[in-house]
């Protein structure tokens, strides 16, 4: 994708307002309500609308007389969650250029990868964890405005300056809405990165689930996860703006259940490794796993479980709690389930998102639910997952051929292979590209054995391995709970998972060998790529 190719208009899609053409109304008519909380050094302040669009305004101004005005120019945001990617975010999309956010984990040859494939000569800095690191892969030519927290030698000009050079852009900017507005990010299978293209129009589509059905819509948040990630930049990010919200930027994890509370969300993400982490913390509180459970299993005590557990993250106005990126483990979500707590699993990838979710109402464990609001899902003759939507990326930013691979005929290939119900409930089965062939010569699904190896207590992360080998290898990292265990209770109890899960699988997709793995998988060790 070049950066000047746009889509062509669907019918009366300019009838729709955009979540920019919402930000521009509810900076006038909310002027004084809450933005965004954030911490800045010891004291919490709270940025309302008016004062985002003041700023907006300028940063707006400052970037048209830097590059002009809806020329598509590049733009990189390297920082940690705050207020100011926002309005930064806000501003190089007025302006009418392509905004794309790095995250703040990525390694050195990610970043460089993402200058060189996007061209970027611009680039705004926060405070981030990676820029020593990374610096010297920032091209010499690229201009940096250091953001607020930031003093960096490299710099042109800081936030501040032009917000005191630059009057504020006067009227409503109204950039090209089918246009390359952002740029998402996202991991291929080598670790570097694809660019993600998303006009006005498209990501304006990607909420719209959030936004026009009631048990679906948001209005407070807390923004913990990445905002480069599509999850928390599109859904969470142009939901709350779209909805005229407002969130709470946490501080990280150390004092997240203060910034929680701080919150009061009614609207709620977290991927299953925290709400695994969450279901513990009720279950400690409960007493235990005995006494925690003897509670779930009774109907007439159950709900107590689900009020223990709202209260310790004070999610006791939550109307939606979902989670996506992966399954929880099938007994922790039914844990929950019986404590009556309703978590919906969200499907999607960054090309198209959401894909399918469950809702309040119609929600099956298990499952990634039915096909989302204005979203059309079908299954190849393979068994792949294809989606078509509005909300569907423009492609990939200049690969072309990867983008014609994705896009084939308008439909998304998720590379996800599924089954569906006779109600309509959509099942992640595995990716279609991840059955290996053993030695024997016959091919093995791993995600269904890593899928069964998740639900057990001691094992954090898992992979099945066996191409070329005569018989599967399975390789876990172990829980803190497993760290916690002597040797030999972790060989019993990863002996005795392993005979139950082979006692369901065909004899060349028996696991026969279980390697226990010294380090957690990580971005930075290079054993995980980002999504």
């Amino acid at each position: 994708m070049s950066p000047r190719q746009s889509v062509a208009p669907s019918e009366n899609a300019s009838a729709k307002p955009t979540y920019l053409d919402l930000f521009w109304r509810w900076t006038e008519e909310r002027r004084d309500q809450p933005f965004v909380t954030q911490k800045f050094g010891e004291a919490w302040r709270t940025i309302t609308w008016g004062e985002a669009g003041d700023q907006v305004r300028r940063i707006t101004s400052a970037l048209i007389s830097l590059l002009g005005q809806n020329t598509g120019e590049r733009i990189i945001i390297l920082a940690r969650n705050s207020v100011h990617w926002y309005l930064a975010d806000f501003a190089g999309q007025s302006a009418g250029h392509i905004v794309a956010g790095v995250l703040t984990t990525s390694l050195p040859e990610q970043v460089r990868h993402c200058f060189e494939l996007t061209g970027a000569k611009l680039m705004f800095l926060g405070p981030s964890e990676n820029w020593e690191a990374v610096r010297e892969c920032v091209p010499e030519d690229v201009r940096i405005i250091a953001m607020p927290g930031v003093t960096e030698p490299r710099a042109f000009v800081t936030w501040d300056e032009l917000l005191a050079k630059h009057e504020p852009f006067v009227g409503t900017p109204k950039p090209p809405i089918h246009d390359p507005r952002i740029i998402i990010f996202t991991s291929g299978t080598t670790g570097l990165p694809k660019g993600v293209v998303h006009s006005l129009h498209s990501a304006t589509e990607v909420i719209s689930p959030f936004v026009e059905l009631d048990e679906l819509r948001g209005t407070r948040f807390i923004n913990y996860l990445p905002m480069g990630h599509g999850a928390e930049r599109v859904v969470i990010g142009f939901q709350m703006i779209s909805n005229g919200g407002q969130t709470v930027i946490s501080n990280g994890a150390r004092t997240f259940l203060e910034d929680l509370k701080l919150a009061n969300v009614d609207w709620f993400l977290a991927p299953p490794r925290l709400w695994v982490a969450y279901q513990k913390m009720a279950v400690a509180a409960l007493g235990g796993e005995e006494a925690a459970n003897r509670l779930v299993e009774d109907p007439k005590t159950a709900h107590r479980a689900g009020e223990v557990f709202r209260e310790l993250l004070s999610l006791q106005n939550a109307r939606f709690l979902a989670t996506s990126t992966a399954p929880i483990p099938f007994a922790i979500h039914q844990w929950f389930h019986k404590a009556g707590v309703v978590i919906c699993d969200i499907y999607g990838q960054s090309e198209c998102t959401p894909i399918t979710l469950n809702t309040p109402s119609q929600n099956r464990i298990g499952t990634v639910g039915k096909p989302a609001f204005g979203v059309e899902v079908k299954l190849s003759e393979e068994g792949e997952l294809l989606a078509r939507s509005p909300g569907c990326m423009l492609g990939y930013y200049n690969m072309p051929e990867k983008t014609a691979q994705t896009i084939v005929d308008g439909w998304v290939h998720t590379g996800d292979r599924a089954t569906v119900d006779e109600d309509g409930f959509y099942r992640i089965v595995g990716r279609v590209c991840e059955e290996f062939k053993t030695a024997k010569g016959k091919y093995v699904a791993p995600v269904p054995i890593e899928n069964a190896i998740s639900e057990n207590e001691i094992v954090e992360q898992q992979m099945l391995c066996g191409r070329g080998l005569a018989q599967t290898v399975l390789l876990v990292v172990l829980s803190e709970v497993g760290r916690s265990r002597s040797r030999e209770e972790v060989e019993r109890n990863l002996a005795a998972a392993v005979s139950k899960i082979n006692e369901g699988q065909e004899k060349h997709a028996r696991i026969s060998l279980v390697v226990i793995c010294r380090e957690r998988w990580t971005l930075e060790n290079g054993m995980l790529n980002p999504v």
